[in-house]
């Protein structure tokens, strides 16, 4: 589960931002990484990385609420 974890981190790292904080990172973002890296997930994996994406934005929002 390494790998997901730092598969994870550098497709988090082209997410996008507004002024209201952090946004989902979108599929078009994931398919894109997967273009550069020429690698192609398996369905549980995207489900794997969307559900850290998930879980990371929620960490973030109740550390700015404070």
């Amino acid at each position: 589960m390494r790998y997901l974890w730092e598969w994870f981190a550098e497709i988090s790292a082209c997410r996008p931002v507004s002024q209201a904080g952090m946004l989902p990172v979108p599929a078009t973002e994931i398919r894109a990484w997967e273009d550069l890296r020429r690698i192609r997930l398996e369905p549980w994996e995207v489900d794997v990385l969307r559900g850290l994406d998930a879980l990371f934005l929620r960490i973030n929002a109740a550390d700015r609420a404070g």
